[in-house]
């Protein structure tokens, strides 16, 4: 069916398609009865009609993309630039809701309906297994073999995160990995050395945390996020190896929330907390992400010439978090998806929507690309790419918020001294099994 993609495309008369704008300045918000406050169809409506059959005239393939623009444009960018690359495909935004739930509700909603009014969908990293498991993705590992593409050309732990009882399910539109802020200015060459290369261990900065803490009129030497939420699940994530050294990295991660280098406060810290140490001059060293790095600027206490991006210990890896594209199993234009895919994941228009919203690329090539080199603060760092090398998914397992939330819920209470170690890796490790964790 997929080689008469091509006779297809000279029979096919769709309707006009409506490119819908960024959600994130819209003035009138679609209501749940589809209108805006106005009364006038929305966007998505209009584009909803052209794929019903209006015609155009012309003999484009209609398709609709699911995302939620971030306020940098960067998605209508990446859709234009497709639009202007070819003229055989027409996509259009459906502008999804910016809230994390609201979106991944909006979208189980159509896909459990069957529905085909989404043909490309974006996907928090955490939700590709899910979706993938309860059957509304099409697996793409024929479309990558058929376009000659390799696995290996895209970051391992967005791979990991995509991938579902061994089948790709999806492709990285962006990616954000955690790394280490330090303060340059402060610790030494030779240690800030080792940080960068990130060949130590947890014990290791541990011990330079208690070493700088005090330094250079600062308070702490590491901040990190322990509250019950899901950064802790990514923290306890990297501190144990992706789940896989519960006891020591549990004990580990304790001692230094505990320790007199770090706040008192660490069980209630979320990362705006974090990212106020450090850019507050209040701690050496400060586990965030690549955004952590926007927040120094001239009216902060930290200039950003005095931070620079570390590597975390290699061993336990870098939690990544980001968005992926994956193909309705309903959709009825599967190839010309799949073709959008293609130029967004690790064509042109991935440099497009990385170098528009400051994203960073999943497809490894485009790491060294001089077009993003050059508008990139992070990617020319040695300790960010080393941190982009290490990068791991959280749990890629169906239910993965059923698992995140008990899993919180059990790491809190043993750090909070509710719980002894023994009783916190013994119900982890049954909550790993219990929802399918296998470390691919």
């Amino acid at each position: 069916m997929r080689k008469k993609y091509l006779a297809a495309l000279l029979v096919l008369t769709m309707g006009t398609t409506v490119i819908a704008g960024c959600g994130a300045k819209k003035t009138d918000s679609p209501k749940a009865d589809g209108k805006t406050s106005e009364g006038a169809a929305t966007e998505t409506e209009k584009a909803s009609d052209s794929k019903e059959g209006e015609t155009s005239g012309g003999s484009k393939v209609h398709i609709t993309w699911y995302g939620a623009d971030n306020g940098s444009g960067a998605h209508q960018a990446l859709v234009d630039a497709f639009n202007a690359s070819q003229d055989e495909i027409e996509v259009a935004l459906y502008a999804a809701p910016q809230k994390s739930d609201d979106n991944k509700q909006q979208l189980l909603t159509s896909l459990s309906a069957g529905s085909d009014e989404y043909d490309v969908i974006a996907m928090d990293c955490c939700w590709v297994a899910d979706i993938a498991s309860s059957g509304y993705l099409e697996p793409i590992d024929e479309y990558m073999m058929d376009a000659g593409m390799n696995v290996a050309d895209f970051n391992p732990g967005a791979i990991q995160a995509n991938t579902n009882n061994a089948k790709l399910y999806a492709l990285p539109l962006y990616m954000d990995v955690a790394s280490l802020c330090v303060r340059k200015d402060i610790v030494s060459e030779e240690d800030l050395k080792v940080l960068v290369s990130g060949d130590y261990e947890y014990k290791d900065l541990m011990e330079m945390a208690a070493k700088y803490a005090g330094e250079g009129g600062t308070k702490y030497g590491l901040a990190v996020q322990a509250n019950q939420y899901e950064g802790l699940i990514c923290n306890t994530n990297e501190w144990t190896s992706n789940f896989t050294n519960l006891e020591e990295g549990f004990a580990n991660f304790k001692e230094a929330i505990t320790a007199d280098y770090t706040s008192d406060k660490q069980l209630s810290m979320v990362e705006s907390d974090g990212v106020d140490l450090i850019t507050s001059g209040q701690s050496v060293m400060y586990r965030g992400w690549s955004s952590t790095y926007g927040n120094f600027n001239d009216e902060t206490a930290v200039s950003p010439d005095q931070v620079t991006a570390a590597c975390l210990p290699k061993k336990g890896g870098s939690t990544f978090g980001g968005w992926e594209m994956g193909i309705n199993i309903n959709c009825k234009e599967k190839e010309a998806a799949w073709k959008f895919i293609q130029y967004a994941t690790s064509g042109e228009g991935n440099i497009v929507f990385c170098k528009t919203g400051n994203g960073i690329p999943g497809y490894t090539p485009h790491v060294e690309s001089p077009e993003l080199l050059e508008s990139h603060k992070l990617l020319p760092l040695e300790g960010f790419k080393n941190s982009l090398k290490i990068a791991i998914s959280r749990p890629a397992v169906a239910k993965y918020n059923e698992l995140s939330d008990s899993m919180q819920v059990a790491i809190h209470s043993y750090l909070s001294d509710k719980s002894s170690l023994e009783d916190a890796v013994s119900e982890v490790q049954n909550l790993l099994d219990e929802y399918g964790f296998t470390v691919k």
